[in-house]
């Protein structure tokens, strides 16, 4: 008796590393975090995608705290922190997915192309370059105006 095996090709998606660094390098933790979470959600593990979301949030914080805290952080060159927190996002989603990764490509699954990554990425750097506007804004009205109200009335 001659048995047949036929394999079920996967119809979800999935972000591959070329994906994440691109969008990684663009956008930042945040974007990493997307990524990781949206891979764990359609591999059916809400809880790490839920996971990924904390830390994704605590990482760009601490970043930005780093920035304004670290003395002579300036002195560093712009390129190198986020090739650093790049480098960190895909030995950490490699870790957590790279088996997914290949379970899925051995079973003929399809990845978002890069392109995808380039434009989250984009998206992900107009958002923080958002909240560090509104951050800026928020201390430069609390610092020169203090914290009464402005009246405007004349």
């Amino acid at each position: 008796m001659e048995e047949s095996f036929i394999l079920a090709i996967p119809e979800y998606k999935l972000y591959n590393n070329k994906s994440i660094y691109i969008g990684t390098v663009l956008g930042g933790p945040l974007v990493a975090g997307y990524f990781a979470a949206e891979n764990f959600k359609k591999l059916g593990k809400p809880i790490q995608a839920r996971n990924s979301w904390a830390v994704a949030v605590a990482a760009t914080i601490i970043i930005f705290a780093a920035a304004i805290y670290i003395p002579g952080l300036e002195n560093i060159p712009s390129y190198i922190i986020p090739l650093i927190y790049t480098g960190i996002a895909q030995i950490v989603i490699g870790k957590y997915q790279g088996e997914a990764f290949k379970a899925h490509q051995a079973e003929n699954g399809k990845f978002y192309t890069p392109w995808r990554g380039l434009w989250i990425g984009l998206i992900g750097a107009v958002i923080l370059i958002t909240i560090v506007f509104i951050l800026l804004y928020l201390n430069f009205t609390l610092t020169v105006l203090g914290s009464r109200p402005v009246d405007f009335r004349g």
